[in-house]
């Protein structure tokens, strides 16, 4: 939008382990350069991701300051992905590879030996942020974008009822369910935060450009 020019170049994300700093324009090209990387096709050096060929990505791990970015980047060329549990037995964690039908994982390093151990084919498990050898990480796939200068691929077109992403139930009346959110979902819940915004500023100040934040298991 031509008004976010003007909008300050906040910090948006601190990595509290490292110190790490990534300010809001900082991650909306990041977010770009990772939806190049998924999206971009394979003969290019990128994943080659697309809805039409029925993907949907899995993405085990704790929280990190990439999980918002590959979040950002597959909404951007509409490719679904499933939030899985880090809390999962080793059976619910195959219940829901298998529910979901995710066709490649990004996890983090501490969660590959599970996805082994469930089936998940290691071809298709990529590292999301931090590195093990022999694996490319979402890292490595961002950099294979700026060293071959690969033309960003364009924001693909989303319906109301275009598939974001699973997420999945507690489980306490049997194994979790998936639960499908659309792009129409996530567009009104965003809706409902600038019509409630100004009513509570009536009562109580509100900056609305730092409290529009999607919570996404908390859309349904």
């Amino acid at each position: 939008r031509p008004d976010q020019k003007d909008w300050p170049n906040y910090t948006a994300y601190i990595n509290a382990a490292t110190g790490q700093r990534r300010t809001i324009k900082e991650f909306v090209e990041r977010i770009r350069d990772g939806a190049t990387a998924l999206g971009a096709d394979s003969q290019q050096g990128g994943l080659g991701l697309h809805p039409d060929n029925g993907e949907i990505i899995g993405i085990l791990s704790e929280n990190c300051v990439d999980f918002a970015t590959l979040v950002h980047s597959l909404l951007v060329i509409t490719v679904p992905f499933a939030l899985l549990s880090s809390y999962y037995t080793p059976y619910e964690l195959k219940h829901a590879i298998t529910l979901s039908k995710a066709t490649r994982i990004f996890a983090s390093p501490s969660y590959v030996s599970q996805l082994i151990s469930a089936g998940f084919p290691e071809d298709r498990i990529y590292i999301l942020e931090g590195n093990v050898p022999g694996r490319k990480s979402f890292q490595d796939l961002i950099s294979h974008v700026h060293n071959n200068e690969i033309l960003r691929v364009p924001i693909r077109h989303a319906k109301v009822n275009t598939l974001a992403y699973l997420i999945f139930s507690s489980g306490t009346s049997g194994l979790p369910k998936a639960v499908m959110i659309s792009h129409g979902n996530l567009i009104n819940s965003l809706l409902q935060i600038f019509v409630m915004a100004p009513e509570l500023a009536k009562v109580q100040p509100v900056n609305v450009i730092s409290n529009v934040k999607i919570e996404l298991s908390h859309l349904y």
